[in-house]
């Protein structure tokens, strides 16, 4: 079985006063900064058991007389094993592909000729850089807390049980950032109610004067979500709420709504 996808994401920052160093106050005028994202997946299913997909990602960054522009490929593949898929291994790549190099009239200026006889318009080049690629290795196992009575009775092969513990570890290697380590939970009962925590080591997070992050390392968070009705794939509404605490601002809090239209109970 195959699935494509297309994602396009676009962020507009509105208006923001121009300073330069002679005019650090602004008062010169405004410029509104622009970020783009199209990508165009394509999963496929080659076994009970593993899957793979690839994506392919045109990314723009833009303001009015400076832009960049580059393609990243994203790949990864995921093995599940056991009676009921309980073992979860998966590896993907993100962001390899072209080099960003920002150019524009906002590398002009204003210069001289050699001998000082003329003015001229220079164009000065900026240094290219690479995306920031990812490397990320996961695992994972669901625990049915109560698989012995989900098991027992004539309507034992189809009935799931209703306690889930899940865990995960995964291993992530950033291009540009330290690697990460974590390590997470989740319960669920019935698929309707799940609560999760975890935490994310790296380099020095415990240092308040080295760490390169404002984020201490821990998270959690809950969902609540519902079926219209009981059929196998009535679509599925459901709210999720997640909070990082942090050295400043308080923590970062996020709510989302999800809507699932023709997924199975097990999805």
């Amino acid at each position: 079985m195959a699935v494509c996808l297309v994602n396009i994401m676009s962020f507009g920052f509105g208006e923001i006063p121009i300073t330069t160093e002679t005019s650090p106050e602004g008062g010169i005028g405004n410029f509104r900064p622009s970020f783009l994202n199209f990508s165009v997946g394509m999963g496929h299913t080659f076994s009970k058991n593993m899957c793979a997909g690839i994506n392919v990602t045109y990314v723009n960054e833009a303001i009015s007389n400076i832009r960049a522009s580059a393609l990243g490929f994203d790949a990864g593949v995921q093995y599940t094993a056991g009676k009921r898929d309980n073992f979860h291994i998966g590896i993907s790549l993100r962001n390899v592909g072209t080099n960003l190099r920002f150019s524009g009239d906002g590398f002009s200026f204003n210069g001289t000729s050699p001998d000082f006889a003329r003015e001229l318009t220079t164009q000065s080049r900026s240094e290219k850089f690479s995306l920031p690629s990812q490397l990320n290795i996961a695992t994972g196992y669901d625990f049915y807390l109560d698989e012995a009575s989900a098991t027992a009775g004539p309507e034992a092969a189809e009935k799931m049980p209703n306690h889930r513990l899940s865990t995960m570890a995964s291993f992530i290697s950033n291009a540009y950032n330290s690697d990460w380590i974590g390590v997470g939970a989740e319960y669920a009962y019935k698929e309707k109610f799940m609560l999760r925590a975890a935490y994310r080591y790296e380099s020095n997070i415990g240092n308040k004067e080295n760490t390169t992050t404002f984020y201490t390392g821990l998270s959690a968070g809950i969902t609540l979500q519902t079926r219209f009705s009981s059929k196998e794939s009535a679509p599925a509404i459901a709210i999720d709420y997640g909070y990082k605490p942090t050295r400043i601002a308080g923590g970062v809090h996020v709510i989302g709504l999800r809507l699932n239209i023709g997924a199975s109970k097990s999805e």
